[in-house]
């Protein structure tokens, strides 16, 4: 099976950077691996987890996960020839008292079934420390290129 997904390093921009524990609890969420023994590679070089020594080293990489014991090497260096050049996931960017962060509108990718205009709003809030009731939304997600700028009430 080949899910994508997406795993943000840092939301707001600057801000909040996960550590490596946190960024193996994400891909066990993200891709439902509770409990498995698990391991990642970064795609365009084939650097393996315990290589990697800073999350920065992260930042725009593709990563290759793959349960331990499921590991076949012919297809591991298959699969890390995928190359993409953006997100594959769909997002919007949100802006709020000059600080950036995102919003993933679906994740993994193609699963958009929990994201309506009230989870966006409850998402905005939880990246800014704000109660998603007070958010008004300025421009819509359809507007320029998914930018949105939030504002409180």
């Amino acid at each position: 099976m080949n899910m994508r997904g997406v795993i943000l390093l840092e939301n707001p921009s600057q801000e909040n950077l996960i550590s490596f524990k946190q960024l193996r609890e994400e891909i066990e969420a993200l891709f439902g691996l509770y409990g498995q023994d698990f391991d990642f590679s970064v795609s365009n070089n084939g650097m393996e987890q315990a290589m990697i020594q800073d999350l920065n080293q992260l930042h725009k990489q593709v990563l290759h996960v793959y349960r331990k014991k499921e590991r076949q090497l012919e297809n591991w260096k298959q699969s890390l020839s995928y190359n993409n050049t953006g997100p594959f996931c769909k997002f919007i960017n949100v802006e709020f008292n000059g600080k950036k962060g995102t919003v993933l509108l679906e994740n993994p990718c193609g699963d958009a079934s929990h994201i309506d205009a009230v989870q966006q709003k409850k998402q905005v809030g939880c990246i800014f420390g704000i109660d998603a009731s007070k958010l008004e939304f300025t421009s819509d997600t359809k507007g320029s290129g998914g930018h949105m700028t939030v504002e409180v009430k």
